[in-house]
């Protein structure tokens, strides 16, 4: 009997370390590195030869979630705006600063982290280094751009790795989730677990309610800047919003800084840059 109670407090013990060892904050001490990730539908209807199951989406994982970036409430003054008078110039010393940035933004690897956005920061500007790619994308009669992230975090071996959880968010009724894990090593690498999910028709509401592929309760860690810590977020469920994953896509792949690699799927994909800023 005491050995089995020997064994019990062991295994709890491990699993406490376990739980502990996922929450430290270790890998801040890793290089940082920007990821830009553009979601993608492929819309070419045609016939193919493998059959897909719906897929399992397991939210049952250490994972880590990205916050956005909260803008500032800013107090505007109204101040008097002189007319200038004939051939007498403006001077506007921003507009010279706007060009020495875009010439800096030019050369993707040298870019430098923007203020204030923190790591596993979100800003919704429209600052994606992919961009020219994702107006290609919104011209396309094959594809259609479903959403794009864009943050900086620090890079750890695979050892220290963790999962970052992506969201394109519902555009046109679908919507590209899952996880993202970027570890580093000789070579970047990056392991990506994803899903596509179509929105619903009334009719088939009670094929969600009698799914398995849902989960009520899904949550993971966001990062505290100001403590260095984790701390467990509340994501909104897939069964709330009447979405059904339909297709999966999880693939391993070594990848190099600055370079735009595609994960596809005959249905679905995603481009991802990772840049290392100086």
């Amino acid at each position: 009997m005491k050995l089995v109670n020997f064994f019990l407090l062991l295994i709890s013990f491990y699993l406490f370390s376990f739980e502990k060892g996922q929450l430290n904050v270790d890998f801040l001490n890793d290089d940082e590195y920007r990821i830009d990730i553009i979601f993608i539908k492929y819309l070419k209807d045609e016939d193919l030869k493998e059959n897909f199951q719906n897929p399992l989406v397991n939210f049952d994982r250490f994972f880590v979630a990205l916050d956005e970036f909260q803008y500032p409430n800013l107090d505007i003054v109204p101040t008097n705006f002189e007319i200038p008078k004939e051939n007498q110039s403006i001077d506007i010393p921003f507009i010279k600063k706007e060009i020495q940035k875009k010439t800096v933004e030019k050369n993707i690897i040298t870019r430098k982290r923007e203020f204030p956005r923190q790591i596993f920061q979100i800003d919704k500007r429209d600052d994606n280094l992919m961009k020219e790619f994702k107006d290609l994308i919104r011209r396309s009669r094959y594809f259609r751009f479903i959403g794009e992230q864009s943050w900086y975090q620090p890079i750890p071996s695979k050892d220290n790795s963790f999962e970052i959880f992506i969201d394109s968010n519902i555009e046109r009724g679908s919507r590209i989730f899952g996880f993202l894990r970027p570890y580093k090593g000789r070579y970047l690498h990056t392991d990506i677990d994803i899903f596509l999910a179509e929105q619903t028709q009334e009719d088939e509401i009670l094929i969600i309610e009698e799914s398995d592929n849902t989960n009520l309760n899904i949550e993971g860690y966001l990062f505290n800047n100001t403590g260095q810590e984790l701390l467990k977020k509340s994501l909104p469920n897939l069964q709330e919003e009447e979405l059904i994953p339909i297709f999966q896509l999880k693939e391993s792949r070594r990848i190099r800084s600055g370079e735009i690699n595609y994960f596809d799927h005959p249905k679905f994909g995603v481009l991802i840059l990772i840049t290392k800023p100086d």
